[in-house]
């Protein structure tokens, strides 16, 4: 099962917002908010014009992989861009919630959300696909707690059988 996210809208009016309210109080427009000088007002500009060519050139069409063996994430928000895979045995738990979902892995907690996180990856994906990415995990994470305690059954009456013997 794949799922289609980007880096979400609401990440990008933040940053470029920020980014140009500094530079139009670098220019005088908000007062005497800034020192008005022009090394200042280059500056900002800078700053501008490098948030906006990293907002442009970012990864898009990114893909999150959940299959049976396991689960593939790539990040969108930090270089270096790459992926992170795990199999459902390095799974630890599973916190589902209405918003995200969290794995505890042995290496870290990855978090898939319908809006942005800041933790080890970000991730935005509309609602209805993380809808469906929720309730297949659930189910995957049920099948596979339900191994485990059947795997710990079955190793507990081995023992009895072998003390007994």
């Amino acid at each position: 099962m794949n799922f289609s996210y980007k880096i979400p809208l609401s990440l990008c009016v933040v940053v470029l917002g920020g980014c140009f309210v500094v530079m139009l109080g670098a220019y005088g427009f908000f007062d005497d908010s800034f020192k008005a000088n022009l090394r200042t007002q280059v500056t900002t500009t800078l700053l501008f014009l490098v948030a906006a060519s990293y907002l442009a050139i970012s990864p898009r069409d990114r893909r999150v992989q959940l299959s049976d063996t396991g689960i593939t994430l790539h990040s969108v928000l930090l270089s270096p861009f790459k992926s992170v895979s795990f199999s459902w045995d390095d799974v630890v738990d599973v916190q589902i919630s209405s918003e995200e979902l969290i794995f505890v892995t042995r290496r870290g907690r990855y978090k898939l959300s319908q809006w942005l996180c800041w933790d080890d990856f970000e991730l935005s994906m509309t609602p209805r696909n993380y809808l469906r990415a929720r309730d297949w995990a659930q189910g995957q994470w049920t099948d596979i707690r339900r191994e485990r305690k059947l795997r710990r059954w079955h190793l507990q009456n081995q023992r009895r059988l072998n003390r007994d013997a």
